[in-house]
């Protein structure tokens, strides 16, 4: 049973006895902590201490579990205020700031996610320029202001939340306090606008562009980064969405008069207690969200699976316009490169596609894993195609050299698909981006590569990506290209290959 008093034109319900929705929110808030806060840990400590490259979805997946984990330490408090028959027992401060870091949660949820957003959009939209601000310099700047906002927009909360005292059923409530109707009207409102409406239609314009984008292209890759990225708005949308419209449908009863003013306000009233405790769970629900995104890790990687989920997110580059130092003039008017010569000697055996019978011969060199690798193929470009070479100095590290090798003759004469690889090797440190584009145009789809590895020498580290086509279009296009970004160089490094200006020696 559920008795009701009127405050200021507001009526707050007071529960009686565990009613169907005591009931109901002592379930969801024992699940929220007993699933969110341990796996939200997990998920942190798996990112700070088990991952040494961290992406950007990376560090922002980060934020969100630290968010979550923080909210779900006032799960316990509610537990008791719902459970332990006695109301609010804890006083009004902690009632305001309860509340004040809930909310606090709200925002900096959805800002990450609509950072993750425009992070995807910025990485395929404009992949070619975005590698001048998607670093680490600017995210720190980003979640710093993200942050901020969050903390600011949640100033109202403490102001409109407070600890009612009911002599008459001797009980204390930590309830919403509006001194009038226009209060009311703004808090709803500008949560749902700033925490809901607006990032979101930021989030739709976002996917919208990068989907016209992948369409546009030749493959479609089912990103690692932009998969997880997908889950979490669906998740958040799925938690989120009903509180907000909630609070628009509490928002248009204070807007209007007469009998539909009291028939909107009744709805809102009824829903919100639900909603609300539906919006919590929203914070333990993303671990198991990347449980089901990494599934396929669980039997390999056991309890490391989640350090392989997010491992997959690290190589979300951009591309450029500078060619790599991969190229030796040998005449006038044109430029051989002659893959011939064994290349490097590998430390690792590079986990090519199964079906991949190449044009790099491999033969053991006498040392455990150690394949020395020599490549098979001359490729003649024409000068004017090079905008110019990367040159080391000296006074920085150096850039990382990109070769992009032909598919093997032997898939050439077959009608099914052949591969390309793109071998980058000679750079420190290890975290590097690596991209393909055809004909200028960014390839997302059918691409396999390696972890990165350190060299025979030890002391800088190499990579290999793999680009599959059908057999029948490898000649129809005029350049494959091979685009890494590195901290070593301004610019990214481009290696590329004209299948006009290669032939088997």
């Amino acid at each position: 049973m559920n008795l009701s008093i009127s405050s200021n034109d507001t009526k707050i319900p007071v529960p009686a006895g565990f009613s169907t929705s005591h009931i109901v929110g002592i379930f969801i808030l024992v699940s929220a902590f007993v699933l969110g806060f341990p796996g939200n840990l997990f998920v942190a400590w798996t990112i700070i201490f088990r991952i040494s490259q961290r992406s950007i979805t990376c560090l922002l997946v980060l934020n969100l579990a630290l968010a979550d984990a923080f909210v779900l330490l006032t799960a316990p408090l509610f537990l008791r205020y719902l459970a332990g028959g006695q109301g609010w027992e804890f006083g009004n401060t902690v009632c305001k700031i309860t509340h004040y870091v809930c909310c606090v949660n709200m925002y900096a949820s959805i800002f990450l996610i609509c950072v993750m957003s425009l992070d995807r959009y910025v990485a395929v939209v404009w992949p070619f320029a975005s590698h001048h601000f998607r670093t680490r310099k600017s995210l720190v700047k980003i979640l710093l202001i993200l942050w901020a906002l969050a903390f600011l927009f949640s100033i109202p909360m403490p102001f409109y939340r407070s600890e009612l005292t009911l002599p008459t059923i001797k009980v204390k409530l930590c309830h919403f306090s509006h001194n009038n109707e226009r209060h009311e009207v703004f808090q709803y409102l500008m949560e749902s606008l700033t925490g809901f409406i607006i990032p979101f239609s930021v989030i739709i314009f976002c996917y919208i562009n990068v989907f016209i984008r992948l369409r546009r292209a030749m493959f479609q890759n089912k990103n690692q980064s932009s998969r997880i990225i997908l889950l979490i708005i669906a998740a958040f949308v799925v938690f989120w969405m009903p509180y907000h419209i909630v609070n628009i449908i509490q928002v248009a009863g204070r807007l209007n008069q007469g009998q539909m003013k009291e028939q909107l306000l009744q709805a809102a009233r009824t829903a919100r207690p639900n909603v609300t405790a539906f919006a919590f769970f929203s914070s333990s629900v993303n671990p198991m969200l990347y449980v089901f995104a990494g599934s396929s890790y669980i039997r390999s990687a056991g309890l490391n699976f989640m350090t392989k989920l997010f491992e997959g997110t690290y190589s979300e580059g951009t591309g450029s316009k500078r060619f790599s130092r991969s190229t030796r003039s040998t005449r006038s008017g044109s430029t051989d490169v002659s893959f011939s010569r064994k290349l490097s000697v590998f430390p690792v055996k590079f986990g090519k596609p199964d079906e991949y019978q190449d044009n790099i011969s491999t033969k053991d060199d006498g040392v455990p894993n150690v394949k020395a690798v020599e490549l098979k193929t001359l490729c003649t470009y024409d000068s004017k195609d090079i905008e110019g070479s990367t040159r080391f100095d000296g006074s920085h590290l150096p850039p990382p050299s990109v070769q992009v090798l032909p598919p093997p003759q032997e898939q050439l004469s077959g009608s099914g698909q052949v591969t390309l690889s793109c071998l980058v090797s000679g750079f420190f440190p290890g975290y590097i981006d690596i991209q393909w584009s055809v004909d200028g145009q960014r390839v997302t789809d059918n691409i396999q590569s390696s972890p990165v590895s350190l060299d025979s020498s030890g002391n800088s580290y190499l990579a290999i990506s793999y680009l599959k086509l059908p057999a029948a279009d490898w000649k129809s296009h005029a350049r494959y290209s091979c685009v890494a970004t590195h901290e070593s160089s301004k610019v990214p490094v481009i290696g590329s290959i004209a299948p006009q200006d290669c032939k088997p020696l």
